[in-house]
């Protein structure tokens, strides 16, 4: 995670931002300044300059990526694998390498057959996996802890359509990845 200079602001209510020099410049050039969920704005100066993690400079990476339109690449399984034993036959879960812009996310993701298909798949024979192969999160954390290797965590929630879109386009290669 790459320290910075920044300054912590406030929220009337007590929430807190720190947010580095070069952000300031692009908040105050774009003519916005950042707010909490609620919509208060960062107003008042908590703590002054001092070193520490900038955390609006992965936010304005991935709204100009927003901007922009991001590309989602799926770069191959990591290598965490969370599947439980008797699930492997027809999924694995556990992280793949995603990169979103310039920043690689490792995200969670189960790549197989959804078990709502499992039983279509065992009735129609021969091949009861490749035809029916997607990707899908376990739960929301999956996306929203991810780290990236840029010291961020969690991909911003306005892509996870895309995302999703993605890891099941490139589920038939990592299923390939994870199956001898």
């Amino acid at each position: 995670m790459k320290r910075r200079r920044v300054v912590t602001w406030q929220t009337p209510d007590g929430g807190r931002v720190s947010i580095c020099r070069e952000c300031e410049r692009l908040f105050e050039e774009a003519g916005v300044w950042p707010k909490d969920w609620e919509g208060n704005e960062y107003a008042t100066v908590y703590h002054g300059e001092h070193e520490g993690h900038c955390d609006t400079h992965a936010a304005i990476k991935v709204a100009l990526a927003l901007e922009l339109g991001p590309t989602i690449e799926v770069l191959g399984t990591g290598g965490t694998d969370w599947t439980l034993d008797e699930d492997r036959e027809w999924e694995r879960y556990g992280t793949v390498l995603v990169r979103i812009g310039d920043v690689t996310y490792e995200v969670g993701a189960v790549v197989g057959v959804p078990e709502y298909l499992r039983g279509t798949a065992r009735a129609a024979g021969g091949d009861m996996v490749t035809p029916y192969l997607d990707a899908w999160f376990a739960d929301s954390s999956d996306y929203e802890s991810a780290p990236g290797d840029d010291g961020s965590i969690g991909i911003d929630p306005r892509l996870y359509d895309d995302l999703r879109a993605a890891l099941s386009a490139a589920a038939p290669r990592l299923w390939q990845e994870v199956r001898p």
